[in-house]
């Protein structure tokens, strides 16, 4: 399986968002933070956030940065 260089931040985040340490609505660490600390390119760290938008764990507010998303518990604890 290949692995992608945002793998690194989004595994952690992910891991953070549920087990509700990020809670709905908590601001995640900017582009540039992510960027530096893990020594990523800007377009790898935009990717990660694009993936974890896609899995509807993160949502992102122009002008303003990217947030837990409001419904993301409510997806994991709704299973039929």
């Amino acid at each position: 399986m290949k692995s992608y260089k945002f793998e690194i931040f989004t595994s952690f985040l992910e891991k953070n968002i549920r087990e509700g340490i990020y809670k709905p609505g908590h601001k995640l660490p900017s582009v540039r933070e992510l960027k530096n600390k893990y020594r990523l390119s800007t377009n790898s760290v935009q990717n990660g956030y694009e993936h974890l938008i896609i899995q509807g764990l993160v949502e992102s507010v122009p002008k303003s940065g990217y947030y837990v998303n409001l419904t993301s518990l409510l997806k994991q604890t709704v299973r039929p």
